[in-house]
């Protein structure tokens, strides 16, 4: 039983932000309150079953992603509930098995993205990729296929939906942090369009609050994607992803400061030719780039420019209803330039020790695997393939094989 006497009414407060608003609500106890009986609680111990391992493969429908509770219907935090993955609550970025997070590869629509997150200054709190936009995700978190590339992590691969074939739509959608449109239809009875664009809106809650720094995070993404069937053999798809970040923190120790922008774009077109049913290529030609220009305390400079354009050709072939056979090449072009200019304070004294760095490079990449995959039964295949990976940023080129 339990039972509690106050002296004096005793007073809570709650506050909830609904809508933009603000709303006070006031709560109190009286005194003398009579005794409440509680249930009796048992305690038991609790079971546990260990399994051989995890799979290595993980496929999820949209269907599937959207009963997990998102609050910010962030794609890639669905991947944080599956074994031998460690994850944080403030980050959609994840690790696999003691990996590193930049170990893992992510995909979207046969294309590698390259640090698609918002708030970076957060640890990249959200991805660029919105749940409304997607059709199916995989998850492969170990012995994944040559296709793959080089990561040594997992891979996340992401399948986008096929816009409206029939008619026109439009939907407007609010979650807790977002605001999204979308945009679809048909085109020309051979193909189809959508547009979809976010804006995430902690800052205008963050102005509600009544706190005494001042922290003024923003950020968007606009994705496009058009299919258009050329011939009855031929269809070319067109996909576009930006995302834009600026961030301004105010406090009153001036060397917590912080000025930040971010982008990142990449663009790409894909080709399809069937050659028949269970034999068919894809053509890539891409291009994109990766910003970032930051400015903290009073001077210290963390400015990091990344571009990259190339191509990839992938064939897959069906033979015998029990092997897939998959090859591909891409051969792309980086540039990058990093200027990094910070005042270091040295321990214990006031003397602040400047570390300097400015780089301009160039390169060149060249991938190339091949792969196939046996059915040996309907639970069973085996996949064997190599990758060969040759890379020149400097006077010596590096090649890396892979069994």
């Amino acid at each position: 039983m339990f039972s509690a006497n106050l002296r004096r009414p005793a007073y809570l407060a709650f506050y909830t932000l609904f809508f933009g608003v603000i709303v006070p609500f006031t709560a109190f106890a009286e005194e003398g309150a009579a005794p409440v009986q509680l249930e009796k609680i048992v305690v038991t111990p609790s079971r546990f079953t260990i399994y051989d391992g995890a799979s290595a493969k993980i496929s999820l429908s949209k269907q599937e992603i959207e009963r997990f509770p998102l609050i910010d219907n962030d794609v890639m935090r669905a991947g944080h509930i599956f074994p031998g993955v460690a994850s944080s609550d403030y980050s959609t970025r994840f690790s696999v098995r003691g990996g590193e997070k930049d170990d893992i590869s992510v995909r979207l629509d046969g294309m590698e993205l390259y640090n698609p997150y918002h708030l970076q200054d957060f640890g990249g709190a959200i991805s660029l990729i919105g749940l409304g936009l997607i059709q199916n995700t995989n998850l492969l978190i170990g012995g994944f296929p040559a296709e793959y590339g080089e990561k040594m992590s997992g891979v996340f691969d992401i399948t986008t939906r096929t816009p409206n074939t029939e008619k026109f739509s439009a939907n407007f959608g609010v979650d807790l942090i977002n605001a999204t449109a979308t945009l679809e239809g048909p085109l020309s009875k051979k193909g189809s369009w959508l547009l979809s664009a976010r804006r995430g809106y902690i800052d205008l809650i963050l102005m509600l609050m009544d706190i005494d720094e001042n922290y003024k995070p923003q950020y968007a993404d606009i994705y496009s994607k058009l299919t258009y069937q050329v011939t009855p053999k031929d269809t070319v798809t067109l996909n576009g992803l930006y995302g834009w970040d600026t961030n301004r923190i105010r406090v009153d120790d001036i060397d917590n400061n912080l000025d930040s922008r971010y982008d990142n774009s990449t663009t790409w077109a894909k080709w399809r030719h069937l050659f028949a049913d269970s034999y068919w290529t894809d053509l890539f030609v891409f291009a994109g780039t990766s910003n970032q220009d930051r400015t903290t305390g009073k001077e210290d400079i963390d400015n990091r420019n990344f571009g990259f354009f190339g191509t990839k050709a992938e064939l897959t072939a069906n033979l015998f209803d029990k092997h897939t056979l998959r090859s591909g090449a891409t051969w792309r072009w980086l540039t990058a330039k990093y200027q990094y200019d910070v005042q270091e304070r040295q321990a214990g004294v006031n003397v602040y020790k400047p570390i300097l760095a400015n780089i301009d490079d160039k390169g060149s990449e060249f991938n190339l695997f091949l792969q196939d995959e046996w059915q040996l039964h309907s639970k069973l295949a085996l996949n064997v393939g190599g990758h060969y990976l040759y890379q020149h940023y400097r006077e010596e080129g590096i090649q890396r094989y892979e069994i």
